[in-house]
């Protein structure tokens, strides 16, 4: 399935929208949603982005009773978990409606409908161009000088992010209808426009993109077929991506079909709708498996005791989910429906929504796959007080909704049938002549409406994980449900108190939580209070490198980090995040000196990057020479002033080769030479400046030109210090 798909039969019904969310949370819930008046929905889409809801609805007067397409465009955008993010009216109260829409390639939403503010105002086919918080981006009329109106009953996006509108064109004096299709270009503009069908009614309802990048468009033919003038069949047309017919073919026995919506499906379409042609007296909700030239490979029907009527489908990893409106469960109203089918049509599972609308109220469907097997649903429903409004529900993998009332466990027949199908048929297509899209000005309203819960279950609260980073992990939960990896989400009590743990794998290292009650918690665990509704929380992890020290030469030392990890010699290897900077401090023992470092080329000075695994090595060697020679002042604890002259003495065996006298301010990290060439046991130091108290300063004496070896250089025993000069 592509990531919008909208699926509209219009007048004169109105009824249940059901869609379904890709990756959205499956917590159930139901909400009615009303306006100050009454409201009725048109259309439901899911938000591919954000896993939300775009609800195209109608507003109008209280003391419009229960007469639609009299109000307001009406537009609510709602959460994964029912919450209103904004609402919203356009247009001019009681002249312009919306009845279809898709989500764009911006995340925006195009919403097509029918106006008689813009354009001719006698019924032109109207597009507006929302961003995603419902502000108003173009909106154009397109018509025909009032010769026909238009009512669109699907949008798709097309590959190149325009939009093929699909529905209906009915001669304005006369009342003869054409199906009709159009495309425009992402930013409105006209590119085809064109009427199909014959001498009789003809409409289409549903759109979907082919592999080929072409479009199969369904709907109702009464020219063509068994058909005449008072029944129609169901007709379908492959056509070109320029809305040329490469075939067309009916469906449908003597009395009156209909197909409502098509989606992709294994061996190529399935098609649903309504069929009268079993001659029971009734309708019957209506299932075709096609092959891809539109052949049927199986077909099946199901129904009650009364009219029952299929108007949408989707396509889902294991099978289809097919829903409309059964009157076949309660006495004198009916109700939403919803089947979870196989691949080949054999009902899975069944369910039934007590929504108490007359029976000339159709539901109108849009459905993607949530990956969790469940479904929302969005309608206009009479449950509440008797007065319309827009009904929402979410249900789990079975249909079901806890503790709902409204959710009725239905078991209709089913059979395999066997209607005319396939059946080739002419028709003409014919550009219409199109006057250019008029520019029209429908401002934005906030729109206000109350919200109130369908059915009275207790919170509930929904935690979902995810991991994130560049390294790997996993989170469990306490009390027991989440386990991500596997299993990221679970349904909790609201109120509960949970524990999540995160544990990075070798390579990685846990670097803290984001979202929600855990935001900026950097401890592996997180304890809180699970909340009502949707609670989305983030574990981080980052790719980790080791950092091994070692300690190598004649003396002894340790090597302590920041960021805290290596104590070396106890705990000489730790996991470090890619790209952190790790500050190495070798720390001599007594009787030894830090004489420098080796291993990789990032330790030369003690600084590393961890952009690899890396080795470093710390040099200490001892500070009694074998050879004789020993520094003898400073040689460990003493306070020198800066500034101040400072007597440095050593002694040797012998006197008479010179010597190269050297500082270090850091412990032997780096040196400073004094003099070099210096004859006997002595030499008079002017101490050097420093700006703060330095605690690990040594001398070394070395005789010059000799390999840097224990027996040819002394260090002094142990650090002293040297203070600031006043």
């Amino acid at each position: 399935m592509k990531p919008v798909k909208a699926l509209f039969t219009i007048l004169p019904f109105i009824g249940l929208t059901l869609f379904v969310a890709d990756n959205a949370s499956c917590i159930e819930w139901a909400n009615f949603y009303k306006p100050a008046g009454v409201g009725w929905a048109h259309f439901g889409t899911r938000d591919t982005f954000d896993g939300g809801y775009l609800i195209v609805a109608e507003s109008a007067p209280a003391n419009t009773g229960l007469a639609f397409y009299h109000g307001s465009l009406w537009v609510l955008k709602l959460t994964a978990t029912g919450l209103v993010q904004w609402s919203n009216t356009y247009g001019t109260a009681a002249k312009d409606v919306g009845t279809a829409a898709a989500q764009g390639c911006d995340k925006g939403f195009l919403i097509a409908g029918r106006t008689l503010s813009f354009g001719s105002t006698k019924g032109d086919a109207w597009a507006l161009k929302l961003g995603w918080y419902g502000d108003l981006e173009w909106q154009f009329a397109y018509g025909d000088g009032g010769v026909r109106s238009y009512i669109p009953k699907e949008v798709k996006v097309t590959p190149d992010c325009g939009y093929v509108i699909v529905g209906q064109a009915t001669i304005t004096t006369t009342g003869e209808t054409d199906a009709w299709a159009m495309k425009l270009d992402q930013n409105g503009n006209l590119v085809w426009n064109f009427l199909y069908g014959g001498t009789k009614d003809d409409w289409f309802n549903s759109v979907e993109l082919t592999a080929d990048g072409g479009l199969l468009v369904a709907g109702r033919t009464c020219s063509f077929g068994m058909a005449d003038a008072w029944t129609g069949d169901g007709w379908i047309l492959k056509l070109t991506k320029d809305g040329i017919p490469q075939w067309q073919k009916t469906y449908g026995g003597a009395s009156d079909d209909e197909i409502k919506a098509v989606s992709s499906a294994p061996e190529g379409y399935v098609a649903v709708g309504r069929t009268w042609s079993l001659g029971k007296g009734r309708g019957q909700g209506w299932v075709m498996g096609l092959d891809p030239n539109g052949d049927v490979i199986w077909q099946r029907e199901f129904g009650g005791e009364e009219d029952d009527d299929f108007t949408s489908v989707a396509r889902v990893t294991d099978g289809f989910l097919v829903a409309g409106r059964t009157c076949s469960f309660s006495f004198d109203s009916c109700s939403a429906w919803l089947q979870k089918l196989d691949f080949s049509g054999n009902s899975v599972w069944e369910r039934a929504y007590y929504t108490n609308v007359p029976a000339a109220w159709e539901a109108a469907v849009s459905v993607a796959n949530p990956g969790d097997g469940g479904a929302i649903l969005s309608g206009t429903s009479l449950q509440a007080d008797l007065t319309p409004s827009v009904w929402v529900l979410r249900t789990d993998e079975v249909g079901d909704i806890e503790g709902c009332p409204i959710v009725i466990p239905a078991k209709t027949p089913s059979a395999s049938i066997s209607i005319p199908g396939g059946t080739s048929s002419p028709g003409y297509i014919i550009p219409v002549p199109t006057l250019p899209p008029a520019p029209s000005t429908a401002t934005p309203a906030i729109a206000t409406f109350t919200k109130k819960k369908a059915c009275p279950f207790p919170e509930r609260g929904f935690v979902s994980v995810s991991l994130t980073g560049s390294g790997t992990g996993s989170v469990v939960s306490d009390p027991p449900g989440i386990s991500c990896g596997s299993d990221c989400s679970e349904v909790f009590p609201a109120g509960t108190e949970i524990t999540l743990t995160a544990s990075p794998s070798p390579d990685s290292s846990f670097t803290g939580w984001s979202g929600g009650p855990c935001q900026d918690v950097t401890e592996p665990t997180c304890t809180f209070e699970v909340p009502a509704g949707l609670t989305t929380i983030s574990a981080n992890f980052e790719r980790a490198y080791t950092l091994q020290v070692q300690v190598s030469g004649s003396g002894f030392g340790t090597v302590v980090s920041d960021p805290s990890g290596i104590a070396c010699g106890t705990d000489c290897r730790e996991n470090y995040t890619k790209g952190q900077v790790v500050r190495l401090t070798p720390r001599p023992f007594p009787g030894s000196v830090f004489s420098g470092w080796g291993g990789d080329a990032d330790c030369s000075d003690g600084i590393v990057v961890m952009s690899s695994n890396r080795t470093c090595i710390a040099n200490f060697e001892r500070t009694i020479s074998t050879s004789g020679l020993r520094v003898i002042a400073p040689n460990g604890g003493e306070t020198l002033i800066s500034g101040e002259t400072y007597q440095i003495q050593w002694s040797a065996p012998s006197t008479s080769s010179p010597f190269t006298v050297q500082y270090s301010l850091d412990g032997g990290a780096t040196w400073q030479t004094i003099a070099k060439k210096v004859s006997g046991s002595s030499i008079s130091w002017t101490v050097p400046p420093v700006d703060r108290q330095m605690d690990q300063c040594l001398i070394k004496v070395k005789k010059r030109g000799t390999v840097t070896k224990s027996s040819s250089f002394d260090i002094s025993d142990a650090p002293f210090t040297i203070k600031p000069g006043f």
